[in-house]
């Protein structure tokens, strides 16, 4: 299923509309493989040839890891529908056997100013991407792990951590074998989060010797071209680092 012949990087992801297909675009953009769960009778507009059509025996083998990942979002497995039931057993093969997750969708968290870094939040990952991310977690037994996630209200990258979800500058660009899921209802910002974590076109040439100084200064890059929403303003940017964007952008400009 995964071709190492054709591309090294494969993105995971579920054919839903919103982000996964954002995410899909996004991977195939950077030449990154594809592909897309489904099953049939599935709703998806993916890519004939990014599907693989899960069989009734594969969906069927995913029960063990929807009842365990149950019984820590306590919500409903099997769900109230076979259709929804089977959208869940899905979810299980976007991370059965991917080295990280990246998810976009929300921990309802209330609206405030962008965290500190570092800072742990209490709250649950909404909608039906909480499933995959969930299996992902308990294939790590709850510890800390590769599974990231933005929260597209309080505008934040989290990580899971041993200490639950804890906020962070933001994860290392998607490689090698990566779920790249979240919310059906993908809002602007969500979708900007994906374009620049896969595309980040403003590299950094400051010279930083700590790894964290060298994701600060990606991260205020980033927050300039997210327009100067809740991740940061062009004012709180150090000057260095202004005129850094600025010379990026002439030279976009002048190609």
């Amino acid at each position: 299923m995964l071709n190492s012949d054709t591309h090294t990087d494969w993105c995971l992801s579920g054919g839903a509309d919103g982000a996964d297909l954002w995410w899909g675009l996004a991977a195939s953009g950077l030449d990154h493989g594809v592909i897309h769960f489904s099953f049939r009778g599935a709703r998806t507009a993916a890519s004939p040839e990014q599907l693989h059509i899960l069989t009734e025996a594969d969906l069927a083998a995913a029960d063990p890891q929807c009842h365990q990942a149950n019984r820590t979002l306590r919500r409903r497995f099997p769900a109230h529908s076979p259709y929804v039931t089977d959208l869940l057993r899905r979810d299980w093969y976007q991370v059965a056997i991917a080295n990280s997750c990246y998810a976009v969708s929300t921990l309802g968290l209330p609206p405030g100013p962008t965290l500190p870094l570092n800072t742990v939040v209490t709250g649950e990952v909404k909608g039906g991407t909480a499933w995959a991310v969930q299996m992902f977690i308990d294939r790590h037994e709850g510890a800390a792990c590769a599974c990231y996630l933005f929260d597209q209200v309080a505008c934040h990258w989290f990580q899971w951590l041993d200490d639950g979800w804890t906020s962070i500058y933001e994860p290392p660009q998607p490689t090698g074998v990566y779920a790249g899921i979240g919310a059906r209802e993908l809002l602007p910002i969500g979708r900007t989060a994906i374009r620049v974590l896969m595309h980040d076109i403003i590299p950094v040439r400051l010279q930083c010797p700590q790894t964290t100084e060298a994701a600060r200064l990606r991260y205020e890059a980033r927050a300039v071209r997210m327009e100067g929403h809740k991740m940061g303003a062009w004012e709180s940017l150090s000057e260095l680092m202004r005129e850094e964007l600025i010379r990026q952008e002439s030279l976009r400009s002048t190609k």
